[in-house]
């Protein structure tokens, strides 16, 4: 499963083929830097995984069905209220926006039960760079299924209604298809509607800068070039600065921005190391970028007309399933996903960062895990990702927030290990279970409360040091520096190849938002 994802993909697709640094092509230069897309191991000191038996970690992540809700630590109570699950600082539209930026990053083809001990065995096929491979394929000489044909090869394919949606005034638009089937970069951007529609505004938006640059000429294969180059730099900045100040606060995210990975490779944590080799660090993959998986609701309303459920008990109830052509009933209205300047149309919110998966998210289908009708704890998420954190030998939270005390220090910043009290408080939705509940759950956190198992860690860190409303000091240093050294080793991205002093010029006061792109591209 991708970290962010809502299936379990098994396709394999190359990275891109941008223009690199000194004219080359992105494969070029991941073979001149020695590239491999591999994954590795952010810490360099030898560390003993937590030694939880299979049993201890199923019985944290697991629920039994009452008989319609499931109940355990891992999943929203039945009758928690919005205020106790919902963000009131993070829209819906950045789970999905997570979602994108973890398919741009990584793809680990490896199943749960071929979890490799040896992590720089386990290879991840996509550059570990904000470059959009997902969306360019391998650009327009390569990949030119993906591209139009005569004047418009240098264009992407969109799928347009033609027609513009009376109760919401937004433009339907959709991916390319064959049938139902997207013809897309990376399939995984067709998981579901919300996440295909925003792979769709890339390519609009690609269109549009390609449009600007060309200036009513033939567009050239140089005019692509200049145009993908802007493209990504306006991603990258994106990523940089509103992502990352979504997720973890802008005060966080101002610290990340000016975080220099070759000052630290000290303490058992080597960020200069992952500055020089193009590796994904398994610690990212394999937990603290998985925290998007709190953040997702039962269904959302896609439109004025359309509420749509994650995953529908049947195909005549409108869902979020991937591989369908979107037609207006399933146009999403952007509006009610990212905050847009003058909408009079209030975005619904993100559930919170914390320890709490949707009920609808927490047990996936059959069609989601390649499984059988015949539910088991392996169909449940958080045991997912918990015993493939095992399988991958990830360190506790303890000992990776211990290094990270000793190796990053701001003013006013600081890391430090959660508490065996902390690890074990129960969160506010438990708040009125009965007691033999609460000792229950209890005596399971117990079990958990000096070596916690690192995903669970970052989520427990987040509630109970923000409340659930962004990550913690740790997800800051896991998620912020991890996402910002990617930026730094690139040498084609906006930090390294930009001019001195560069903003991004389709933006607004010198930012861009995804209020910016949605509205160049005419989709609010």
């Amino acid at each position: 499963m991708s970290s962010h994802g809502l299936v379990d993909p098994r396709g394999l697709f190359s990275a891109g083929s941008f223009r690199g640094g000194a004219g080359r092509s992105r494969r070029q230069e991941m073979e001149a830097t020695g590239a491999e897309g591999r994954f590795g191991e952010l810490f360099t000191t030898d560390h003993r995984p937590p030694a939880h038996s299979v049993s201890d970690l199923t019985a944290l992540g697991v629920a039994t069905d009452s008989p319609a809700n499931p109940v355990g630590l891992m999943v929203e109570e039945p009758n928690a209220t919005p205020e106790q699950v919902d963000n009131p600082g993070i829209t819906a539209g950045f789970t999905f926006l997570g979602q994108f930026v973890d398919h741009d990053l990584t793809f680990d083809t490896t199943s749960l039960g071929e979890a490799a001990a040896d992590v720089s065995a386990r290879e991840n096929f996509r550059t570990a760079r904000l470059d959009l491979d997902s969306v360019y394929g391998a650009g327009p000489n390569v990949s030119r299924h993906l591209y139009g044909s005569g004047d418009r090869r240098f264009h992407f394919v969109v799928t347009e209604t033609g027609r513009v949606i009376p109760q919401t005034a937004i433009n339907s638009y959709d991916v390319p298809r064959l049938g139902d089937v997207a013809v897309i970069g990376d399939p995984r951007n067709d998981e579901n509607l919300i996440i295909s529609q925003i792979h769709a505004s890339f390519l609009k938006f690609h269109n549009f800068v390609l449009d600007d640059v060309r200036g009513g000429a033939t567009a050239t294969a140089e005019h692509f070039e200049e145009a993908s180059t802007e493209v990504r730099w306006h991603w990258q900045w994106l990523v940089a600065h509103q992502y990352l100040d979504t997720i973890l606060g802008p005060e966080a995210g101002q610290r990340a921005r000016a975080f220099d990975p070759q000052a630290l490779g000290r303490s058992g944590i080597d960020f200069k190391r992952l500055a020089l080799g193009d590796f994904m660090p398994v610690e990212f993959a394999g937990a603290s970028f998985r925290f998007g998986h709190t953040q997702v609701r039962p269904g959302y309303r896609l439109n004025a007309d359309t509420a749509a459920l994650l995953f529908p008990p049947d195909k005549a109830t409108p869902g979020l399933r991937g591989g369908q052509v979107i037609t207006e009933t399933l146009a999403v209205d952007f509006r009610r996903f990212f905050a847009i300047p003058g909408s009079p149309v209030a975005p619904a919110l993100s559930r919170r960062i914390d320890t709490k998966l949707s009920q609808a998210l927490f047990r996936l289908p059959a069609v989601a895990v390649g499984g059988v009708e015949a539910p088991s704890p392996a169909d449940q998420l958080s045991v997912r990702n918990l015993l493939r954190g095992q399988q991958l030998r990830l360190p506790a939270g303890q000992w990776v927030a211990r290094r990270l005390a000793d190796t990053i220090r701001h003013p006013g910043f600081r890391i430090r290990p959660l508490t065996p009290a902390e690890v074990v408080r129960l969160t506010p939705q438990e708040a009125g279970l009965p007691e033999a509940e609460k000792t229950r759950r209890l005596n399971i956190l117990s079990l958990f409360s000096h070596e916690t198992p690192l995903w669970f860690y970052i989520l427990k860190e987040a509630d109970v040091l923000t409340g659930g409303t962004r990550l913690g000091p740790m997800g800051e240093a896991l998620v912020g520096y991890v996402i910002m050294t990617f930026l730094h080793r690139d040498p084609t991205s906006y930090l390294n190849a930009a001019p001195a002093g560069w903003t991004p010029r389709f933006g607004t006061d010198g930012d861009f938002t995804m209020a910016d792109l949605l509205t160049r591209i005419g989709a609010v």
